[in-house]
C-alpha cells in the first residue's frame, strides 16, 4: 500500500481548487463533435468525435449515462486545450445497438474501445472512465497497456472482486437505495440536488433515455488487486467526498494497488463526479495530463 503517493496528491489538488482554468480558442483541426456509428465486433456503437490532430482522450461513461454525459461538460474544456475528444455509447446504452454479450475480448467495453481506436487509426490514447466506465478503464489499461497513455478513473468501486472491497461495499450499502424512483438520489450529492435543479433535470433526462434492458457488459478479465498491480500507465484516481457508492476510503484501498497512481478528493461531490463540478474536475484532469 503506497500512502505517500496519496499524500502528494493532496497538494496537487489544493493548487487546483483555487485556480481558474484559462481556456484556449479551439485549435486548428478541431471541430464541433460529430456523431457517427462505428461497427465493431458485431455491434454498432454511436461515437462522438471532436476530430483534430491533438493527443486523444477517450471518455467512458457510467452505467447511468451515455456519451452525451460528456458533450457539454468535458468536450469543450479538453478540445479547448488541444485534445481530440472521443466518447462512445457502449453496447446496450444510448444510440448503440442494444446487444450485450459475455466478455471474451470481443464483447467487453475494453475490447470495443480498442476496436474503435483501430477503426479511427488511433494508436494510443489517454482513457478517462467514471463510475461504471471506471471498471472498463481499469480493464483496458491492464489488458491493452500499449494502447494507453494515461489513465483517469473517477468515482468508481472498480468492480473489484477481492473480498476486502466486497466487504466494504456490503458494509456501506443503504437498504432500498437502488429501489428509489430516481437514480439521482444515489448518484447526485445532496448539495448538487439542492442548488442546481436544471442540472439535475438534465442529468435525469440523459440517464432516462440512455438505457435498454440488456445487462451491462462484463470486463474482459475480472478486476482484482493482482490485475491492478500490472497496470503500467500513470494513473489519476478522483474520489467524491459525498459519493454514497464509491467513497474515498473505498477507492483508496484499490487505488493503492496501482503502481504509479495518485488520488485526489473533491469535497461535497457525489457519484456523478464529472457532471456536478465539471470545471474543477476538468482542471484536475488537465493538470494531470500536462505532467510528464
Amino acid at each position: 500500500m503506497r500512502r505517500s503517493t496519496f499524500t502528494r496528491a493532496t497538494c496537487f489538488a489544493a493548487v487546483l481548487v483555487s485556480a481558474t482554468l484559462a481556456m484556449q480558442s479551439k485549435p486548428a483541426g478541431a471541430e464541433e463533435p460529430q456523431g457517427a456509428f462505428i461497427e465493431v465486433q458485431g455491434a454498432k456503437l454511436w461515437c462522438l468525435d471532436s476530430g483534430g490532430s491533438g493527443d486523444v482522450i477517450v471518455f467512458l461513461h457510467a452505467n447511468t449515462g451515455s456519451s452525451e454525459t460528456f458533450l457539454t461538460r468535458q468536450f469543450p474544456a479538453f478540445t479547448g486545450q488541444g485534445f481530440r475528444a472521443l466518447a462512445c455509447d457502449r453496447r446496450s446504452s444510448g444510440k448503440s445497438s442494444p446487444k450485450s454479450v459475455d466478455a471474451d475480448g470481443q464483447g467487453s467495453v475494453a475490447g470495443d474501445t480498442v476496436a474503435v481506436l483501430d477503426v479511427l487509426s488511433i494508436d494510443k490514447a489517454s482513457v478517462l472512465g467514471v463510475a461504471g466506465g471506471g471498471f472498463a478503464a481499469l480493464d483496458l489499461a491492464a489488458n491493452y497497456p500499449d494502447r494507453i497513455d494515461k489513465l483517469i478513473v473517477g468515482a468508481s468501486n472498480g468492480r473489484i472482486q477481492d473480498k476486502e472491497i466486497q466487504d466494504f461495499r456490503s458494509a456501506i450499502a443503504i437498504p432500498g437505495l437502488r429501489d428509489l424512483p430516481s437514480h439521482a438520489y444515489r448518484e447526485l450529492s445532496p448539495t448538487y440536488r439542492g442548488l442546481d435543479g436544471p442540472g439535475v433535470n438534465e442529468w435525469e433526462r440523459i440517464e432516462t433515455k440512455a438505457h435498454f434492458e440488456a445487462k451491462p457488459q462484463k470486463e474482459r478479465t475480472p478486476n482484482t488487486f493482482e490485475k491492478l498491480s500490472t497496470i503500467s500507465a500513470k494513473t489519476l484516481v478522483i474520489a467524491g467526498g459525498a459519493d454514497l457508492l464509491a467513497p474515498p476510503a473505498l477507492m483508496e484501498i484499490w487505488a493503492a494497488h496501482i503502481p504509479d497512481s495518485m488520488l485526489v478528493k473533491m469535497p461535497e461531490v457525489g457519484h456523478a463526479i464529472s457532471w456536478e463540478k465539471p470545471e474543477e474536475f476538468n482542471a484536475i484532469v488537465l493538470k494531470f495530463l500536462a505532467r510528464p
